[in-house]
């Protein structure tokens, strides 16, 4: 396929070499050429869809996942489902690495003091399928509580024990999923904080979620990235990429890529099936039903 010019930096060429567009262009999934590699962005506007108010949403999925995700997306569009957050075992008694919450359940109260993005996702109303990040290297997520009340307090969930009980309670109470992970971005750090190590570690396949504002908008765009890159490294690149194509980045997380790497998305915007007979390989559904934790994108009616 020609791949379309775009524009020309100091140091890479960028280009376009594939684009859908579903939902009137709400869901977008491009894949650009960027240096000698090539990232596909999922990009998904939380703008609404149509005149009735449907807009896209996400949701956690932290603990006997698989099942309960095959019960729930009975009367759901899926757009797309990844893996996740780190694991802590390969058995059933698995869990995600770090402080987790699904659903209001807590499934690890263990903080891992390494990582320093939380994502709290929202299960109710009014804010059902959003989320929200905080960097914890900046220390206090602040969450409204009690919920549609206005009023907001502080937690330091990660390093400070008792801010951590009382924010897991809190989220119990709020029906909250919660997941713990590396940022790669923040908008809260300096560049040099943010990629003073950009050329260390290994080079593996990546993925990341990013949070960004466009025509003031938020869009959640999953970053996939096939080639093997640093873990900074593609962390810059998907930030120049997305700047780029107007996008102001806000956050940057990791997501897991390592033993399990699972990631579905539709040709026809959605997802309707999600085992073997019908719909994934052999390959796709062993790791669906073997990865403990995933994330997912639906349209909210």
């Amino acid at each position: 396929m020609m791949r379309q010019f775009l524009f020309i930096t100091a140091l890479l060429l960028t280009s376009l070499i594939h684009a859908q567009s579903y939902y009137n262009g709400r869901f977008t999934i491009e894949t650009y050429s960027y240096g000698d590699r090539d990232f596909t962005l999922y990009d998904m506007s939380r703008a609404s869809i149509d005149s009735s108010g449907a807009k896209i949403g996400v949701k956690y999925f932290a603990t006997n996942s698989y099942d309960r995700l095959t019960e729930w997306k009975r009367d759901k569009e899926i757009l797309l489902i990844t893996s996740a957050g780190y694991m802590d075992g390969w058995n059933a008694n698995a869990k995600p690495v770090g402080l987790s919450v699904d659903d209001g359940q807590i499934i690890n109260r263990s903080a891992s003091f390494d990582m320093d993005g939380l994502v709290l996702f929202y299960n109710v109303a009014p804010q059902k399928g959003g989320i929200s990040i905080f960097d914890m290297d900046k220390k206090y997520v602040n969450l409204e509580y009690p919920a549609k009340s206005g009023s907001y307090q502080l937690f330091d969930p990660r390093d400070n024990i008792t801010d951590r009980s009382k924010f897991l309670n809190v989220a119990v109470e709020l029906g909250l999923s919660v997941l713990q992970t590396h940022l790669v971005y923040s908008e809260k750090k300096t560049q040099e904080e943010n990629f003073e190590n950009i050329y260390q570690g290994n080079e593996r396949e990546r993925r990341y979620l990013a949070i960004t504002i466009k025509d003031n908008d938020v869009h959640h765009i999953v970053i996939d990235v096939p080639d093997a890159i640093k873990l900074l490294e593609g962390a810059n690149d998907t930030k120049n990429i997305l700047e780029y194509l107007g996008h102001k980045v806000i956050y940057i997380l990791n997501l897991e890529t390592g033993n399990v790497n699972f990631l579905r998305s539709s040709t026809d915007g959605q997802i309707t099936n999600l085992n073997e007979q019908n719909g994934l390989t052999q390959r796709e559904a062993q790791l669906l039903q073997d990865w403990g934790n995933y994330i997912v994108w639906y349209i909210i009616d």
